[in-house]
Order: C-alpha cells, then sequence, then structure tokens
C-alpha cells in the first residue's frame, strides 16, 4: 500500500512539473513572440505579466532601469495602483535597487507585514503588498536594472516560482536592452534628422542673402564693361573683369554648398533619362580646348563610335565632367597633357580624365573624396571649398554607379567614373 501511495505522489509531482514546464514554455514562447513583434516596451511589460499570471501570482510588478545615482521607473503593471509611474525618478539611495546592483543577485522578502527591508516597503505595504521578489537585469556582470514582482498574499514565491521567474530574467533583460538601444537609436536619428534640417535651412538663408548683393555686383560690373568696351586694354576694364570673374566664383561656391547640405538631408532631386553620353564628352571637349590652348597644353578625347545608352541627369553628369576637367587643368602645369577616354564594360560604360600633374599620395587618395578635405600644398595656389570630388562623388553614386582616382606621386592622376548600362526598354 505505501509504495502504491509513493507512486502515486511520484506520478502527481511529474504530471504538476510537466504542466508547470508547459506553462514555462508557453510564457518563454509568448515572451519571445512579443520580442520579435513589439518593442513598444510597455506593450512588451503589459504582455509578458498577464502571460505570467496564468503561472505566478502578480498583482504588482515593476521594470526599474540604473541610471547613476538614480532610479528610473521604466514599465509597470499592477492590480492595485502604484505610488509611482512609468517615467518616475528616485534616488538609489538605500533602495532594493542599490542592494541588487551591489550583490548582482536575487532578494526576496516573504511578508512585509514582518519584516522590511527598504524605504519603499512602507509604500507597498500600504497599497496592501505582502510579498516581492527583486530580480537582476544584467549583460554579462553588468546589473542595469532590476525586476520586481510582487503579491498581496505573504509567501507567495517558494522555489518553483522563482526558478521560473530567474528562468524568464534572462529573457527579460534582452528585451529591456533591445528596447533601450532601439529607443537610443530613434533618439539619435531625430536629433541627427533635425540638425540637418536646420544646416540646410541656414544655408539656404545664407545663400538668399548672399546671392542677391552678388546678381547686383554681376550686373552693376556688366553695365560698366559694357560702357568701356573701346578701352579693351585699359586697367579699368581688367579690374572689372576681376570683379566678375570673381562673383561667378563665389556664386559656384554657394551652389556647391546648396547642392551639399540637399545630398545630405536627402532633398537633391535627379531628373533621370535615356542618354548618349558621347555629345556630352564633345561638348566638354571642345569648351575646354581653348582653355588648352592657351595653357599650351595637349588635351585629347578617346571615344568608341558606338557607346551603349545610360540613365542620368543630363545636367547632373555635366557639372560632374566639369568638375573633374576644371580639376585636371588646375593641376596640370604649361604644356602638359590631359586625356578623355570612354571605355565600355559588359555592364559599365567607364569615363577616364588623366592628367600629368603633380600626382597625389595613397594617404591623400583616401580622403580626397570627403567634404571640405583639400590637399595641404593646394589651399594657397587654389582656393575653394574641397566640396567638388564630394558631390561628384556622390551623384555619380545616385545614378547607381562609383567613382575612384588612380594615381601616384610624380606621374599624375586618373580620375574615374562608371555609370551602368540602360536596360533595353521597349
Amino acid at each position: 500500500m505505501d509504495s502504491v501511495l509513493k507512486g502515486i505522489e511520484i506520478y502527481k509531482r511529474n504530471s504538476w512539473s510537466q504542466e508547470r514546464a508547459q506553462q514555462e514554455l508557453t510564457i518563454v514562447n509568448k515572451l519571445l513572440g512579443i520580442i520579435v513583434y513589439n518593442l513598444n516596451i510597455n506593450e512588451v511589460f503589459k504582455d509578458l505579466v498577464n502571460e505570467l499570471r496564468k503561472a505566478v501570482n502578480v498583482d504588482w510588478a515593476g521594470i526599474v532601469l540604473i541610471r547613476g545615482k538614480v532610479a528610473h521607473f521604466y514599465a509597470l503593471s499592477s492590480k492595485i495602483g502604484s505610488a509611482w509611474k512609468a517615467g518616475d525618478t528616485v534616488s538609489l539611495k538605500g533602495t532594493s535597487i542599490a542592494w541588487i546592483a551591489a550583490n548582482k543577485k536575487v532578494l526576496v522578502e516573504p511578508d512585509l507585514a514582518q519584516k522590511r527591508e527598504f524605504r519603499s516597503d512602507e509604500s507597498h505595504l500600504k497599497r496592501g503588498l505582502r510579498s516581492i521578489v527583486y530580480l537582476p537585469l544584467s549583460v554579462k556582470t553588468e546589473v542595469f536594472g532590476v525586476l520586481t514582482i510582487a503579491s498581496t498574499r505573504p509567501n507567495a514565491y517558494g522555489e518553483q516560482e522563482l526558478a521560473l521567474l530567474e528562468h524568464l530574467c534572462t529573457q527579460i533583460a534582452g528585451v529591456v536592452r533591445a528596447a533601450q538601444l532601439y529607443e537610443v537609436e530613434v533618439e539619435e536619428r531625430l536629433k541627427l534628422e533635425k540638425e540637418k534640417g536646420e544646416r540646410l535651412q541656414f544655408i539656404n538663408a545664407l545663400a538668399h542673402e548672399l546671392k542677391t548683393p552678388l546678381t547686383s555686383i554681376v550686373a552693376s560690373g556688366g553695365l560698366l564693361l559694357e560702357e568701356l568696351k573701346e578701352e579693351a586694354q585699359s586697367p579699368r576694364v581688367r579690374l572689372i573683369e576681376n570683379v566678375i570673374r570673381a562673383t561667378d566664383t563665389l556664386e559656384a561656391r554657394l551652389s556647391e554648398l546648396l547642392d551639399m547640405a540637399k545630398m545630405e538631408s536627402l532633398g537633391f532631386k535627379m531628373v533621370l533619362e535615356l542618354l548618349d553620353i558621347r555629345p556630352l564628352l564633345q561638348n566638354m571637349f571642345n569648351g575646354f580646348l581653348p582653355v588648352a590652348n592657351k595653357k599650351r597644353q595637349s588635351l585629347t578625347l578617346d571615344i568608341p563610335p558606338s557607346v551603349p545608352i545610360v540613365k542620368a541627369d543630363k545636367q547632373r553628369l555635366e557639372q560632374i565632367l566639369l568638375n573633374m576637367l576644371t580639376n585636371a587643368f588646375k593641376f596640370t602645369g604649361e604644356g602638359g597633357r590631359i586625356q578623355i577616354r570612354l571605355r565600355i564594360t559588359s555592364t559599365e560604360i567607364v569615363v577616364e580624365i588623366e592628367d600629368d600633374g603633380p600626382g597625389i599620395t595613397k594617404e591623400e587618395q583616401e580622403r580626397i573624396f570627403t567634404p571640405y578635405y583639400r590637399i595641404e600644398t593646394d589651399r594657397q595656389r587654389f582656393p575653394g571649398l574641397g566640396l567638388g570630388l564630394t558631390l561628384s562623388k556622390q551623384m555619380v553614386e545616385r545614378h547607381g554607379g562609383k567613382m575612384w582616382v588612380k594615381s601616384e606621386l610624380g606621374k599624375g592622376s586618373i580620375f574615374a567614373f562608371a555609370l551602368p548600362i540602360a536596360e533595353h526598354e521597349e
């Protein structure tokens, strides 16, 4: 008879253990589902506590994060109300949170009516809570918060309840940490977007304020030049021409600033069309030929007789080529050589502009496409903002292409970009 009773007891215990294991598995699966589909920590916590009540007595539950010397109430769920709400902060000194952070282990207060360890216990007892368990939330060995589970029943948490809560605590710590990282990421992104918007607004306002007087200067300079057209070689004409050239340069720099700001704010628009790049290259060649002749430079153009079509913004492509050729002529001395080449691969057209200028070191090649970067030796000789190549590279990439440089100090440079060949459209 004793052996039968013993067998029944073992069966009951095993059945109970299987039922508890099934409950635990259900809770873990529910928790994982909540993690995957929702990173709103308050909703996550509410769902978690509701699921947890199926296995453990829970009348009050909270997550408190440790931030320096302050305890921050991160999430709360209560059947009986609470003296705190999510977002509240209290001093860490003398709290259960401080004890958990220092000792890095679970703490159980079985009956607050009999014994109270911390200053918050009085508030819990007034709400009707009798037993509390505090569980550390940690990553590796760092305790960053505490999960608190409380019941109106005394001695509500025995070994089995604690085992379940400790097992779940690891999962909960992961949820909280993921939610924290997500919130930080959202805050940083919003902050960056706001800063970008403010920067673009400032640059737009600045450009407008500067362009208005510039337009007046250019117009006035043009009228003066017209009046003095019979004095072609006079010092006054040369001074006016210098003023006009300087204002043109300043206007170009302002346009670069605006384009750069628009690139950063994703407000940069392009009008894409199916394009034959050969006329563009030919026009650029013709436009720069007088410059080459004036500096006694050799300028050559090498284009295959048949070139595939690309999908591109004509105006932006002209801007890219203008930047590249301007740099080539700027850094190539008198009597130098500049070549414009176009070659074709199976998927791309490649435009190369080669010069026999001073060349660029490997270190400078890695930084030359960085905004506002300019090679140290060129700062005094060639004024500018250092945005031309940056803008060109970004515009090429907006076309789905890539841009690069090959150079060796003392042996010239090749700046090149590739654009994908347009797919055939019926």
